[in-house]
This record gives structure tokens, C-alpha cells and sequence, in this order.
């Protein structure tokens, strides 16, 4: 399902209606559509759904909104210790990743913001894991950040954090340690993190 976050607030485009108590909006027209994810930029924590009946393409209305920024990530595993590689950034827990430069392959831009955020070498990806969206004002502008993750290892275990970025320490954390970023971090992280957890549990 294309979902998309707004700080706290999730967006969803599913095939049939949420029984979950979600907002739902039901074939909104183009105007109705633009005010709702206009008021999702603001504070506040809810799950809003985008639903067609009529076979409109609500999703594509959406992403007309905005820009759409490419980026890559990864969730780096430590062997033989499991140890999980994370970044303090905004005083929340978070993964590496950033914007895909020109040329480079979802893999190439994942292992190169990898290893410029964190100094950490000796990289290999293992799998892709799945893409998180969210949405931020860039310069003004509307945009999403389509972020492509994989789960990587490394037998080293040298960091050095990316201070220019806003990287205030860089940790290899255990099973205990991740799950107590789980609850201080970003949802989209904490999204991607389980659903790496569930494919690689930790020892």
C-alpha cells in the first residue's frame, strides 16, 4: 500500500475502506484532497486514507502536489556481534540515508550515505528491505523523500560521525538498545526497523 508520513501523521491510499477508525475520504475532488494533506504538514498525530470508488487515480492527484526527492538508506548489521549501526540526529534515533546523485543505482547511493554518515567501511548489502515515504517542506516546496533501504553487514566496526549533517554520535546498539530506539525514533524509521526485525530477528 503507497503510504506516506507527515511527521506524526500517516497518509494511505488502500484498495478498500480502513475498519480501524482511520479518516477516510472518500473520492475527494482534486481541491478537497490538497487542503486535507495541506493541514498534515501541521502538529498533531493521525491516519488519513484516500479512497477512489469511481476508478480516479487519487494517488497520482497526490503526488502532483510535491517534489520527489530519490534517497537511500541502509540498516547495518554487525557480525559476528548482531549489533544494529545507528545515528543520533534532531535528538532522535535514526538510519542512515540520503538523496541518490546523479548516475548512481538505489544500491551505490544507499552504500555511499552509509559510509559518509557513519565512517563505517568494509560494507556488503545483504537484501533490499522495502521504501519508507515522507513528506517535508524543501525550500518552501512540498516534497516526499522516496527512501529505498537494505539490510547490509560489516566485520568492522569504525564509525565517525557526520557532524555537517547533524549526526551527533554514531552507535552500535544490541537487541535491547533497538528496541528502545523503537520508541525514540521517527515512525518511518521505527516502520522500516520492523520490518527489518521481522526478517532478521536479533539475537
Amino acid at each position: 500500500m503507497y503510504k506516506v508520513y507527515f511527521n506524526r501523521n500517516l497518509v494511505l491510499f488502500p484498495a478498500q475502506a480502513p475498519t480501524d477508525g482511520t479518516r477516510t475520504w472518500v473520492d475527494p475532488d482534486p481541491q478537497t484532497l490538497r487542503k486535507v494533506v495541506a493541514d498534515c504538514f501541521d502538529k498533531g498525530k493521525a491516519k488519513i486514507a484516500f479512497l477512489s470508488t469511481t476508478g480516479e487515480d487519487l494517488q497520482k492527484i497526490f503526488d502532483s502536489f510535491f517534489r520527489h526527492i530519490p534517497a537511500g538508506g541502509g540498516i547495518v548489521r554487525h557480525e559476528p556481534s548482531g549489533r544494529i549501526l545507528m545515528i543520533r540526529r534532531q535528538g532522535r534515533w535514526d538510519l542512515p540515508k540520503g538523496w541518490r546523485e546523479a548516475g548512481e543505482t538505489d544500491r551505490e547511493n544507499a552504500l555511499r550515505e552509509v559510509r559518509e554518515e557513519t565512517g563505517t567501511e568494509g560494507l556488503s548489502i545483504v537484501a533490499p528491505v522495502g521504501i519508507t515515504r515522507h513528506a517535508y517542506l524543501l525550500e518552501g516546496q512540498w516534497a516526499i523523500k522516496h527512501t529505498a533501504w537494505f539490510a547490509m553487514q560489516t566485520r568492522q566496526n569504525t564509525t565517525c560521525p557526520q557532524r555537517e549533517e547533524g549526526i551527533e554520535r554514531v552507535e552500535w546498539l544490541d537487541r535491547r538498545g533497538v528496541e528502545q530506539a523503537l520508541n525514540d525514533t521517527f515512525p518511518n524509521i521505527r516502520e522500516i526497523l520492523e520490518t527489518y526485525l521481522a526478517l532478521y530477528p536479533l539475537p
